[in-house]
């Protein structure tokens, strides 16, 4: 009766009050209450067991005596019967029997030894020494046999007594749990695996309150929760309330409830005071599932926000330790520039313009500071250098000696910086005339503005042989005429045609012109004209540096075949181009070199 009543309280009572409490409309289900019957026997003053335990104190306390009274006490309870009280209950016998209608069904009691069972007969001393004897198991049976034999005892507490007590304290740690109920169903009394007694079940049923407790299962909620507890769990779904809930729980829950998808107002929830009820499972089965979706997002946005502030943290000490080097490295070049224009103070008045200036030593973290201050000192004595001379056209000259440094890269010690570079040398020849007529018909006829260059060359025909030509650059083509009559042998060359240039280690003039989609061509310049006069002149028409090669052989193509020349110097007659076994070879004649370094003070060909 104790644990039916439990079960009522916990499952069906609590709940439906529970409903009530926090303004859920509901409506009863009524259910059978056994508390009648709890109290029916254990009131502390009129029930059963307080009864049989005051017949248990008497020294004339009888069975008959107890039934007695329970037939005087209990006359107007209708759950408890005997003869004496009903004469029409046959199932009793008369002074002996009683019955109680318990919510499993009817017992009927025989009284015949009550009192005698549920005295305590157990002294004192036999539990002082079943306390003190030698086993362990004995000792925690019976704790009370410690107490000293001078100690006074009460009355030791009936059988029945000890079984309420027992009972008490079983209820009150049930009643602090949580609930969880498993109902086993007798299928016959015969314990037979085959048989199924309708009856007997459908009895078991009825008394164990099944039919109540699904009719509120099935009218009630399946979950129920605290809105704080509710929100905590599930923020993240709504924008509104992640990370941080400005709003009231229920507000909040209301929103969380619909960015999830759930109809609120289909009865699937149910707003209570203080929790949130949830009708189907379901339904909750959604809210963990959009939960477990939404869980590593966040976790990537948590592991993005951590990975940025650490990597924020490792900027500000790479920016702190740059601020230190960079002041550190300000400093140094303050000395340095101190020391600079100590050194460099009225050097726009010497003559050399500081060239012979010794240089401070390079201390770590002054290197580039120095390197541009070189780089500026240059351009600034260029610029003074350059100032001095009037003459547009020596400036000019000094432009393309520039331009021919640059090109050579200093691969070539001697290139006729040292000469005048007239660049129209045909013009200053004895058939200026005729050179000029020619140029003029050629320059009419092709678009061409301006001559910037003209010489007298040898050149190597594909046939291996050579003809003495006369080159002549415009601001558009190149030209290869006839040493006599100045008549074009071939349509002029594009200067856009021309990808690159070839010179030898040597002094020699000799040219090779790289060409795009054609044989190329092998020039040996002849007179005061410099092959690096050409070559700078030819990048400054066509608006751009032009790759140069410079060694003692130079490949070319010649025919669709790769080919090579070789340039040397020998007593010969003239200067001239030679086929030898591994491809061409420009034959410098010896007088011809002696005087080319005699133009620039040099005698000895072994110099």
């Amino acid at each position: 009766e104790k644990l039916q009543q439990l079960f009522i309280e916990l499952v069906l009572k609590r709940e439906q009050e529970e409903y009530a409490t926090e303004g859920v409309p509901w409506i009863d289900v009524a259910y059978f209450d056994n508390q009648g019957i709890c109290k029916l026997v254990d009131s502390p003053q009129c029930g059963i067991i307080a009864m049989l335990d005051e017949q248990c104190t008497r020294p004339n306390g009888s069975d008959k005596a107890f039934l007695a009274h329970m037939d005087k006490q209990l006359k107007n309870e209708p759950r408890y019967s005997s003869l004496q009280k009903t004469p029409t209950d046959t199932a009793c016998t008369r002074e002996r029997d009683f019955r109680i209608c318990h919510f499993a069904g009817d017992v009927v009691y025989n009284t015949t030894q009550f009192v005698e069972k549920n005295n305590d007969t157990f002294f004192q001393d036999l539990k002082r020494m079943l306390h003190n004897c030698k086993l362990a198991g004995m000792k925690e049976m019976w704790p009370e046999g410690a107490d000293a034999i001078t100690e006074v005892h009460k009355m030791p507490p009936t059988a029945a007594t000890t079984f309420k007590v027992s009972m008490e304290e079983l209820v009150s740690l049930l009643a602090s749990k949580e609930p969880f109920y498993i109902r086993c169903i007798k299928p016959n009394g015969n314990k037979s695996a085959t048989e199924f007694d309708q009856e007997m079940v459908t009895h078991q049923v009825r008394y164990l309150g099944l039919m109540e407790n699904l009719r509120v299962r099935r009218a009630g909620y399946c979950n129920r929760q605290t809105y704080d507890i509710f929100v905590q769990r599930y923020k993240m779904l709504c924008a509104k309330t992640w990370p941080r809930v400005r709003c009231p729980v229920q507000e909040a829950a209301k929103l969380i409830l619909a960015a999830a998808g759930v109809e609120t107002t289909s009865g699937a929830v149910a707003f209570g005071k203080t929790k949130l009820f949830i009708k189907e499972p379901r339904t909750l089965l959604k809210l963990e599932q959009q939960r477990e979706a939404t869980i590593p997002k966040l976790v990537t946005r948590v592991q993005a926000h951590f990975r940025g502030w650490r990597q924020r943290k490792v900027f500000r000490k790479m920016l702190a330790v740059h601020r230190i080097v960079s002041f550190w490295r300000r400093s140094k070049v303050r000395d340095c520039l101190s020391k600079l224009n100590a050194a460099f103070a009225g050097v726009a008045t010497r003559p050399d313009l500081g060239k012979n200036q010794a240089w401070p030593a390079i201390v770590p973290g002054t290197q580039q500071f120095i390197l541009h201050c070189k780089k500026i000192h240059l351009c600034w004595r260029a610029r003074t250098i350059l100032a001095r001379y009037k003459n547009p056209q020596v400036k000019e000259e000094l432009v393309r000696k520039a331009l021919a440094l640059d090109m050579l890269q200093g691969r070539r010690k001697f290139w006729g910086y040292q000469y005048h570079w007239a660049g129209n040398y045909l013009a200053l020849s004895a058939d200026k005339d005729k050179f000029a007529a020619a140029v003029v018909a050629l320059c009419a006829k092709n678009g061409d503005t301006k001559v910037v260059f003209s010489a007298y060359a040898h050149k190597l025909n594909s046939k291996g042989k050579q003809d003495e030509r006369a080159i002549i650059v415009t601001d558009k083509h190149l030209y290869k005429v006839d040493a006599k009559t100045f008549k074009a042998t071939k349509a002029p060359t594009p200067l856009s045609a021309i990808t690159g240039f070839g010179l030898s280690k040597g002094e020699d003039q000799a040219v090779v012109i790289y060409m795009n989609d054609a044989d190329d061509v092998v020039l040996g310049l002849t007179g005061e004209a410099c092959s690096a006069e050409f070559v700078s002149l030819v990048a400054q028409a066509v608006g751009h540096n032009l790759p140069v090669t410079v060694g003692e052989k130079i490949d070319i193509s010649q025919g669709g075949k790769s080919k090579s020349i070789k340039f040397q110097v020998e007593n010969v007659g003239k200067t001239q181009f030679t086929r030898r076994t591994s491809g061409f070879t420009l034959v410098t004649r010896k007088t011809s070199m002696q005087t080319i370094q005699a133009r620039r003070g040099l005698t000895d060909l072994n110099e």
